[in-house]
């Protein structure tokens, strides 16, 4: 059977046997798969409030409540290494396991427990494809320009003054880490100050190579690729969400704060040089053995219409899995179950055109992820549920004008949930991922929920989030009562 749309992927799945294994901090980042796999099952972490949403879909183990203990470190390491998740999966035969990405130490657990790892290994991540410097070279390599720039060894580096610097890149450039990843190692360099401190970041982080490359002034396209045997498959450019201090309040260099589909109108001229970036970096990943999901960052420069690579992700992206719940929302085939397939090693047809057409239909919806706005760590003394809301307006102020309507709003329970598919209106939100009980601490700049909405929350400069959504953030906050803790 070819599968041709969504309604043929299902079908497809009906018939796969093997046991797949989502793996994640929380039960949400690895939901999506349930959409067109029935007997789908998530490894989880930690034990958040939309956990028991979750479960009464999805079987669910979860470590956390398992061993009614809290561990660190927080990745995926901690939850497939510990006896009772290798317990658990013993009860089931060679296994695939889903997560966001690899390391060799999960490689070496999988090859011990004969479990399948579904996703790219670890050789292709920080040593390749995701160093900046070397995936720079890559680009050259096969006609694609990178950012203006050069790549710097660390004494020379080191041993540059801004006025050095400033001469060959201009008065504004750009300083990147280059295996740094979500803005972390990225500096935006404007004065002596702000050379100093990228310098004294990079030193915490030693590194051989670093990136110095001219500041282009502009928005923060993204698009997923998915090599497969039939060729590339791609989804259509949708605007990150960088930079937003009510989100993150970090210092601004590119910090990733949620992406907005609804916002990304762009002319045929970017979406053309988009699917010609995205199908020879993909085909390039394919000859060197690579497949599966991959991500690519751009920066757009809108007065030349051109699109610029900042970076890319050999693994699944932080647009998952809200993207796979918005291609489904879509009646999309989403580009996660061809990355599954390929890991899988079931015999299976595409028309890679027609899926590629259903990929780059326009899609509708964001999403915001919250973290801790202090450097320092916080205790949650209020609570929220996980689930849908809607922002009620003052109808006192109705004449006096939309901004004082705003500043006079609340936020309204309407119904729990926990993905997508459980908003019902245009101008809901949804809290999902993360939500926590009174009394939890948060350590610096942490996430801690996400939000879901089906409307636009990038404003039209699209470097801010909209008024509305600015607010509702300022509530949400507001209902969490998030304190620094005491000494």
């Amino acid at each position: 059977m070819e599968i041709e749309d969504l309604s043929t992927l299902k079908k497809f799945f009906r018939g796969i046997k093997t046991p797949i294994f989502g793996v994640g901090i929380n039960a949400f980042n690895r939901l999506g798969t349930e959409e067109f796999f029935d007997d789908y099952r998530i490894l989880s972490l930690y034990n958040p409030k939309e956990t028991d949403l979750i479960k009464k879909d999805i079987s669910i183990f979860c470590l956390e409540k398992k061993i009614e203990k809290r561990l660190r470190p927080m990745n995926s390491l901690t939850l497939l290494s510990h006896p009772e998740t290798l317990k658990y999966l013993k009860n089931f035969r060679n296994p695939v396991i889903l997560s966001c990405k690899s390391s060799k130490k999960i490689e070496n657990i999988a090859q011990k427990n004969n479990w399948r790892i579904a996703v790219s290994p670890s050789c292709f991540g920080k040593q390749l494809f995701e160093n900046k410097a070397e995936f720079r070279k890559i680009l050259k390599k096969i006609g694609i320009s990178p950012i203006p720039g050069r790549i710097l060894s660390s004494s020379d580096f080191f041993f540059s003054s801004f006025s050095d610097l400033k001469k060959e890149f201009g008065n504004y450039f750009v300083v990147q880490h280059p295996v740094s990843y979500g803005g972390k190692g990225t500096f935006f360099i404007k004065n002596e100050a702000g050379l100093k401190k990228a310098k004294e970041s990079i030193k915490k982080n030693p590194t051989e190579k670093i990136i110095v490359a001219k500041f282009i002034k502009g928005s923060s396209p993204s698009i997923a690729g998915c090599v497969t045997k039939f060729g590339i498959l791609s989804t259509r450019p949708h605007y990150q969400i960088c930079d937003i201090p009510i989100l993150h309040f970090r210092p601004s260099s590119g910090i990733f704060c949620g992406n907005d589909w609804s916002a990304s109108n762009f002319s045929k001229r970017i979406l053309s040089q988009a699917k010609n970036i995205v199908l020879k970096i993909g085909n390039y990943f394919k000859e060197a053995g690579y497949k599966g999901i991959f991500g690519l960052d751009f920066i757009l420069d809108e007065k030349e219409e051109r699109l610029y690579i900042v970076e890319c992700n050999a693994r699944l992206t932080g647009a998952f899995p809200a993207l796979t719940m918005i291609e489904v929302e879509n009646k999309e085939p989403p580009i996660i179950a061809f990355h599954l397939l390929e890991y899988l090693g079931v015999p299976y047809k595409i028309n890679l055109e027609k899926i590629n057409d259903f990929l780059w239909k326009k899609k509708e919806g964001a999403q915001m992820f919250l973290h801790n706005s202090l450097e320092k760590e916080t205790v949650q003394q209020g609570e929220i549920n996980a689930g849908a809301y809607k922002l009620i307006y003052n109808k006192q102020q109705a004449a006096v004008g939309r901004r004082q309507i705003i500043s006079k709003s609340k936020i309204k329970f309407v119904r729990s949930g926990y993905k997508f598919s459980h908003l019902k209106e245009k101008n809901e939100f949804l809290l999902t991922n993360g939500i926590q009980k009174r009394g939890t601490k948060f350590q610096d700049y942490w996430r801690i929920l996400q939000i879901l909405t089906k409307k636009r929350v990038l404003d039209k400069s699209l470097k801010d989030i909209t008024p509305e959504a600015k607010k509702f953030v300022e509530l949400v906050r507001k209902e969490l009562k998030l304190k620094e803790k005491a000494e």
